[in-house]
């Protein structure tokens, strides 16, 4: 009779699941409030003499940001994969 070793996962459990899911509604907080106030942020750190432009630079800012961030996750988990999770964490 063989006995299953409990080091293989079965699946989600449900503390894995609620970080998961916490995970992604901080990640859709953050882009939801910085699209939210796209307007003020390109009047604040663009200059006022050219209005649209600091819209556009803003919201550019924004994609940027927004395909970074798989970007990163690729290459952070490439690298913790090959060396560890400790030396990959920031």
């Amino acid at each position: 009779m063989k006995i299953a070793s409990t080091d293989t996962p079965e699946g989600l459990s449900l503390g894995k699941i609620i970080a998961i899911g916490s995970g992604n509604a901080l990640e859709f907080y953050d882009f939801l409030t910085f699209s939210f106030f796209a307007i003020q942020i390109g009047h604040v750190f663009f200059p006022e003499a050219q209005t649209s432009h600091g819209l556009l630079f803003s919201l550019a800012t924004f994609g940027v940001g927004f395909l970074t961030r798989p970007l990163g996750g690729v290459i952070i988990g490439a690298y913790g994969d090959r060396v560890g999770r400790k030396p990959a964490a920031p």
